[in-house]
């Protein structure tokens, strides 16, 4: 497979007098298990997981996580991950295996409530496909916690971001994940960073897609883990 990195941006505060050298202390146990994993199946190495310590905005840390990773150009995976979220290395490889430029793990709980923060918003209409035995459910949004994106959607996505100049004269580039307004059926709606990142996709002809098979455990306030979709007898 071709070269994996795990972006993940950490919200340890600065008060707790946390050591930001030692990332394991920002991460959930679950989320250690995870990089551990992949870790031992030999999908990564200690060096291709990057932590953003003490994030205080996710616009700018995933951006920051992103563009570390980006510059090297032998990565063609990218994999968004919350520091506390867990997956399964076996889930984390069924991503990979699947080859779309933009999908991720469902992690809803079991209220209406949690589906329309965490999840988002199938697309209308809903589209399920199966490739390979793998289920997956056309998205038009979806959160980041467990989220791969391929270079081919970065390159997209960088190319159609407009850039403003700066203070030191410089051209940057806008996040992505800027926060977008859209009209959602009349209303208008502020889309947070991930939700925005995906409208951005979909303006640059990538679709996002949702892995419905994927266990995947939640340790922040709620606490759950479970599937998506649970296999049926």
């Amino acid at each position: 497979m071709s070269a994996l990195r795990v972006l993940i941006p950490t919200y340890v505060p600065r008060t707790l007098g946390l050591s930001t050298s030692d990332a394991a202390h920002a991460l959930s146990p679950q989320t250690v298990r995870t990089i551990d994993d992949l870790m031992a199946i030999g999908a990564i190495s200690r060096s291709d997981v990057l932590v953003h310590e003490n994030c205080a905005l996710l616009v700018q840390s995933r951006a920051d996580l992103l563009a570390r990773a980006y510059a090297d150009p032998s990565v063609e995976e990218f994999l968004f991950l919350d520091d506390d979220i867990g997956v399964g290395a076996g889930a984390v490889q069924a991503l990979r295996e699947l080859n779309l430029l933009s999908v991720g793990c469902g992690y809803t709980g079991r209220t209406s409530e949690l589906t329309d923060k965490v999840l988002g918003m199938a697309a209308d209409p809903c589209e399920i496909l199966t490739v390979n035995d793998r289920r997956l459910l056309k998205m038009r949004w979806m959160a980041f916690g467990c989220m791969l994106l391929r270079r081919e959607a970065i390159d997209r996505l960088y190319a159609s971001c407009e850039h403003h100049r700066t203070e030191t004269g410089h051209y940057d580039a806008i996040s992505p994940w800027t926060p977008l307004v859209r009209d959602i059926k009349g209303v208008p709606r502020l889309l947070d960073e991930g939700y925005s990142c995906c409208e951005r996709l979909s303006e640059v002809g990538v679709t996002t897609w949702c892995f419905l098979d994927a266990i995947v455990s939640h340790a922040g306030r709620p606490c759950f883990a479970g599937s998506m979709f649970p296999v049926t007898g």
